[in-house]
């Protein structure tokens, strides 16, 4: 029995660049993450790469 390889290869840890200027529509100040060099299309704010969703402050 041959073995076929997959060719879908998956990101265990995703990581996204997230805009936090709360005036911003794309904007989601709650986020964290590290600075990078990006600035948002929307606004021209500096961009921040996030590994995960936000932690809720209820």
């Amino acid at each position: 029995m041959s073995i076929i390889p997959s060719f879908t290869t998956y990101d265990t840890t995703p990581k996204f660049w997230v805009c936090t200027n709360p005036q911003c529509a794309e904007g989601h100040p709650g986020w964290t993450g590290e600075p990078t060099g990006k600035k948002c299309f929307s606004c021209k704010q500096p961009l921040v790469k996030s590994n995960s969703e936000p932690v809720r402050n209820n």
